[in-house]
């Protein structure tokens, strides 16, 4: 009868620790089978990681053009998306989930002061370009950790092609919102 009572109360506290999602992981190469500079995967090598194929149109410059997308999802999930070129090889890997998270240990809600410790050499950067504020690293090319512009606390205006943010001037709370892979 104790065994049996000790069993049950496990299943009542260990059960929901059980179900809790672990992270899929990824590198600066790819999630799993979606890999940059590799054609798309008729399947993701991981049990759960899914994606459906969309073609949406897209404008710039006065142009309007399709771009093909994997959507990503992990248990129904949405985690991300991975652009495809014309000839079907992944040239853009989009993450936004916290489900996801590098070898290194950061992912999307990771704040920035904790990734910058394994993120080596990592340098603030604005551009106007992409209206986007995000950390790239000369050691990790190809690779960028996108943070919220609103987390900017500086005095100079973010205007720049590619301005260069001081550490100092982010707010010491702000956290990654997306991880982009590219080539």
């Amino acid at each position: 009868m104790r065994s049996f009572l000790i069993a049950v109360m496990l299943l009542i506290f260990a059960g929901p620790l059980l179900a809790e999602e672990r992270p899929l992981g990824m590198t600066e190469q790819g999630l799993y089978n979606y890999l940059m500079g590799e054609k798309a995967p008729a399947t993701s090598g991981e049990p759960g990681l899914t994606h459906e194929k969309v073609v949406e149109t897209e404008s710039a410059e006065g142009e309007t053009y399709k771009t093909t997308y994997l959507k990503l999802s992990y248990q129904g999930k949405p985690v991300g998306k991975a652009r495809l070129d014309d000839t079907g090889v992944i040239d853009e890997l989009i993450i936004e989930s916290p489900l996801v998270r590098h070898e290194a240990g950061y992912g999307v809600g990771t704040e920035w002061r904790e990734a910058a410790r394994s993120f080596p050499g990592g340098e603030l950067i604005y551009t106007y370009v992409s209206d986007s504020l995000f950390a790239q690293s000369e050691y990790l090319e190809g690779l960028q950790l996108h943070l919220d512009k609103s987390d900017y606390q500086g005095k100079k205006p973010l205007d720049g092609e590619f301005q260069k943010i001081p550490e100092s001037e982010l707010k010491p709370t702000a956290k990654i919102k997306k991880i982009r892979l590219y080539r």
